[in-house]
């Protein structure tokens, strides 16, 4: 079974309350119905949300699973036939297209039996995968280096590394957490998604990175949007905290792997590099640190630093947690386009939420019809059909 949480509230709403709507209703600047108004914005969006079947304003959901997808015949008694040396559902690959019946057949029209698919769209970030192993602990698995992410269908859709499949864990309620942001965003935006490897001739901005073979993160340092060379530095050869002064125009230093999330209560020296709950990484800027109780209010823009503990400054941002050389060289790893709410959607939300405003009740006066759009069309949207006993 899938459910789904939203865990954040959107940072911007995809139709702007006071400028926006109150302009659209013909209402003055100041209306004493402003609150009103911007309810109703809200609302409206929410609407169109659950009849469209898509996330209109960009915030963080969880999805949780009973477990992970797994070989769909393993009951069935021919499974023997597809043991372990089943090489595209078992792994031994990254392999070539299994040949496959057009109709029917293993594979049920699907290219892997392991995909999972997001109950938001669009998907514009996945920050991990939390898991329960047959240890019966849980376990963390990272976009890029332990599952490949899809960003550009809808559905977005997560699976295995190509030729792999999911760790083996413990079947039972919401065991597998996926944690995940999508939405559009309310004005047009760029959204450009790719792996941290070098690549020659490459623009770098102050504090964008790369991460080495190694898995060690190369921050570079020249003030300024800089262009890498033409030759790859030897970065692997380095040891932590080396540098590479010329690289093209970029100079980088080496500060470690990623250590993991951020913990509170923790005690860190430098270099330390851990990412936050929306996978930013985030490089230790001071020369040691407590960790607060509570995790601190994050900046989410590269080189903009956050306070902890009441240290300020104490971490310096790096930007989205991206893949780097580890990565399968067949998998898809790099994503650009335009996360702007399309305006044919912020128009309905106008229209939508004007028409609540000048017909305020659910039936018309003086009949027995009702309001289009009105009560019973939120309510349908909405209601929840369960079909199980009712609890004595």
């Amino acid at each position: 079974m899938s459910s789904i949480l939203e865990i954040s509230l959107p940072a911007v709403e995809p139709v702007d309350p006071v400028g926006e709507l109150t302009s659209f209703l013909k209402q003055p600047a100041g209306t004493p119905d402003a609150a009103l108004i911007k309810t109703l914005g809200i609302a409206a969006r929410r609407q169109l949300e659950d009849m469209l079947g898509l996330t209109l304003a960009n915030r963080n959901f969880v999805q949780y699973e009973d477990g992970f997808p797994f070989f769909p015949y393993f009951q069935s008694p021919y499974a023997p036939l597809f043991g372990a040396a089943f090489p595209f559902y078992f792994g031994y690959g990254p392999v070539a297209s299994y040949p496959y019946p057009a109709i029917g057949g293993l594979q049920n029209q699907m290219i892997s039996p392991f995909e999972k698919r997001l109950m938001r769209s669009p998907v514009t970030a996945v920050q991990k995968i939390l898991y329960v192993g047959t240890d019966g602990k849980t376990h963390q698995l990272t976009p890029g280096v332990d599952f490949v992410c899809d960003f550009s269908s809808q559905p977005g859709r997560l699976t295995p590394l190509p030729g792999q499949r999911w760790p083996i864990g413990i079947l039972g309620i919401n065991t597998v957490q996926i944690f995940f942001s999508a939405g559009y965003q309310a004005t047009s935006q760029q959204f450009v998604i790719e792996p941290a490897i070098w690549e020659e001739e490459l623009q770098v901005p102050q504090y964008g990175y790369i991460i080495d073979a190694n898995d060690n993160v190369w921050v570079q340092t020249v003030a300024g949007t800089q262009i890498t060379g033409t030759s790859r530095p030897a970065f692997e050869a380095q040891p932590v905290g080396g540098t590479i002064a010329v690289d093209g125009l970029c100079a980088w230093t080496n500060y470690g792997p990623v250590v993991g999330p951020w913990v509170a209560g923790q005690a860190l020296l430098q270099p330390t590099i851990v990412f936050d709950v929306n996978n930013n990484l985030h490089l230790l800027n001071v020369a040691d640190l407590t960790t607060a109780a509570i995790e601190p209010t994050w900046a989410t823009a590269c080189g903009v630093t956050t306070t902890d503990n009441g240290v300020s400054g104490a971490w310096l941002c790096l930007g989205p947690n991206q893949p780097g050389e580890q990565n399968p060289s067949n998998e898809i790893t790099s994503y650009v386009g335009d996360i702007g709410i399309p305006e044919q959607f912020k128009i309905a939300i106008m229209i939508l939420a004007s028409h609540w405003y000048y017909n305020r009740e659910p039936v018309t006066p003086g009949t027995a019809g009702t309001v289009p759009l009105s009560v019973e069309a939120i309510v349908q949207t909405n209601r929840v059909y369960d079909f199980g006993p009712i609890p004595s």
